[in-house]
């Protein structure tokens, strides 16, 4: 359970903050209960809390141009500046509450690094626990939630899994005024595509801008820091960190890497390279999938139901390395695919299929397949699979259970979220870079990144002790990237992307030409995910993990028992199958694994018992 604070939306004391400390000290500020670390500032009516720490204070005081030699106060910049103007300005892993008189407003960082604030009526807190407090009533589950979830994994802000209750997105400002709530969102698309190739320069130039960015971000992140760690997976972005950190700082560095035992997926001897090369104490640990014990753990930090296929990982990572050897600040290499654009061969022959009327078929072959539940390992599976990622670009990865087979699944028809953001995805568009640019934002940013990998991160990094930084997803490189020309984000022609030969994270490559191996960086991209296999391979494990579901409360009140013990008992007979795709095994293990987080999730937030070990629900030590 990790609140930071309780508030109350009256500000006239309507609504009294009498509610239970959780046996941990607190302190009263206005109209909040606070718990654990905070900065608060007052002037006259107003008062400013701050959860996490503003990196660019004095960047943002140049942008303003206030000229003072005092100590720019955070408060003053808010008093001194509308919402929509500061907002945008802000960086780092952020948090704030402006209260005064008349009015409440609460706002959130960029891209969801700080602490997440959910509400209901009256009140808000970073955990629903804290909401549970202040309630007369049980919490509800909200079933077109859930719904949403078991297909993709998570769901999106602002809804939550709860009936009444709702979560601030990342990048967005709440505000509370004469009883009426409003939601805005600080970095609207409008900006987004204003700023598109405003900048016109040479790509040695971009190369050498870029490089100094990076340095600075990282600077910013690691200020007078004794010791620095850094999440290292072997690829890419996380040996562009390293580089780029040895640049600035030539102190002790701690690297920690994540392997799976006797698995082909494991990126631990390029980590290792990485590691000696820029001479940093290197950890690692290898899961085996007994780590699944501390899934319970997650789920109550987090609040709503939540899998995604790095989950685990990270968890290992905060866990059982960094906690293990601490350091002020994690450097990690979160969001730097999704800022660039991914999938970008998805995307360009969707546009190609869409100009072309190619895609006539491919509605044509998702309608044959629309009601054939739970297609078995074969040729038309696989073409269904990516059939279904180029059609649907536009929506996250749907590892989960389609609508058909959630029709036989839950004992009610259920429909997703009628509103959920990927859905309302429709933006006018003539070229490719129209439709790059806005499949980057609304999906890559505002989805992928905020709502799944830094939401995972941020939450599993707080969770555990540790403060993660974001060096890729800085402010002044988010502007500055969103400013160049596309063919810098992803370059090559339009026939070149569809045939596999367009070069992603174009101007990142470039701008680390030379300085990383050859031989590790030119590899195809492996990725930052668990071969979820590993977690169901123990027979006596899964089949007490498959008895507790079929026999949980989840199934009793919302599940059509027949229908998911045939899917349970395919998923084990298949496992023994050899030579089966890799993505079938792994979208299988993804329904099991989100259908063990909600069955969990239930029996912690609905029926209130409340366990931080897999062993304590399913009857047995996981080993």
């Amino acid at each position: 359970m990790d609140i930071q604070f309780i508030g109350s939306f009256s500000t006239s004391g309507e609504h009294d903050l009498t509610i239970p400390s959780f046996k941990v000290s607190h302190t009263k500020v206005g109209n909040l209960l606070i718990y654990g670390k905070y900065h608060h500032e007052s002037e006259g009516e107003y008062d400013l809390t701050i959860w996490g720490t503003i990196i660019n204070l004095s960047e943002i005081g140049r942008t303003l141009g206030i000229k003072n030699d005092a100590p720019l106060r955070l408060l003053d910049l808010f008093m001194m500046h509308p919402l929509e103007t500061i907002l945008p300005l802000i960086d780092g892993n952020v948090t704030g509450i402006l209260t005064s008189k008349s009015s409440t407003i609460i706002f959130r960082d960029k891209n969801g690094g700080g602490v997440p604030v959910y509400y209901s009526t009256d009140y808000f807190s970073t955990h629903v626990d804290g909401l549970r407090a202040t309630l007369m009533s049980d919490l509800q589950p909200d079933l077109q939630a859930i719904s949403f979830f078991l297909t993709h994994g998570y769901i999106p802000s602002p809804h939550t899994g709860f009936q009444g209750i709702s979560k601030i997105p990342a990048g967005h400002y709440l505000v509370h005024k004469n009883g009426d709530k409003s939601l805005s969102n600080a970095f609207p698309f409008s900006d987004f595509t204003a700023n598109n190739q405003r900048l016109k320069i040479s790509e040695k130039e971009a190369i050498e801008q870029y490089t100094e960015l990076h340095r600075n971000a990282i600077r910013k992140r690691i200020s007078h820091d004794s010791t620095v760690g850094i999440l290292l997976s072997g690829g890419y972005d996380s040996g562009g960190n390293l580089a780029r950190l040895r640049d600035v700082y030539s102190g002790t560095v701690k690297s920690f890497s994540i392997g799976f035992k006797g698995n082909p997926w494991s990126e631990l001897p390029h980590a290792r390279q990485f590691a000696k090369l820029f001479d940093t104490d290197h950890y690692e640990y290898e899961m085996d999938g007994t780590e699944i014990e501390y899934l319970p753990e997650i789920i109550n930090g987090f609040s709503d139901p939540f899998q995604e296929n790095g989950l685990m990982v990270n968890i290992c990572a905060m866990k059982l390395l960094v906690s293990q050897h601490p350091v002020s600040t994690t450097i990690c290499g979160e969001g730097n695919d999704q800022l660039f654009g991914i999938h970008s061969r998805e995307l360009a022959i969707h546009y190609v299929s869409g100009k072309t009327g190619l895609n006539i078929a491919q509605k044509g072959l998702e309608a044959v397949i629309k009601n054939r539940p739970f297609l078995p390992e074969n040729l038309f599976y696989r073409i269904q699979f990516n059939n279904d990622r180029i059609l649907h670009i536009l929506r996250s990865d749907r590892f989960g259970f389609r609508p058909v087979e959630q029709r036989l699944l839950f004992k009610e028809s259920l429909d997703p979220i009628p509103d959920a953001p990927m859905y309302n995805n429709k933006f006018p568009y003539k070229t490719f870079d129209d439709l790059y640019l806005g499949k980057t934002y609304f999906l890559d940013i505002q989805q992928i990144t905020n709502e799944i990998i830094v939401y995972k991160a941020a939450n599993t990094s707080r969770l555990f002790g540790n403060t993660l930084g974001f060096p890729l997803l800085d402010m002044e490189i988010y502007r500055f990237i969103t400013s160049l020309p596309i063919s810098y984000r992803i370059h090559g022609s339009l026939s070149e992307i569809i045939r596999g030969n367009g070069i992603s994270k174009y101007l990142y490559k470039a701008s680390l030409k030379g300085e990383l191996p050859e031989k590790i960086v030119g590899r195809k991209k492996q990725g930052g995910f668990a071969p979820l296999m590993i977690f169901f391979t123990d027979e006596n494990r899964r089949e007490r993990i498959f008895q507790y579901i079929l026999s949980s409360e989840l199934t009793k009140q919302l599940l059509n028992p027949e229908e998911l013990k045939l899917f349970l008992t395919k998923f084990s007979t298949e496992i023994h199958q050899k030579d089966k795709w890799f993505w079938y095994d792994q979208s299988q293990c993804f329904r099991i694994f989100s259908l063990l987080v909600l069955t969990i999730w239930w029996d912690q937030f609905i029926n209130n018992k409340v366990f931080s070990k897999l062993s304590d629900y399913i009857g047995v030590e996981v080993k």
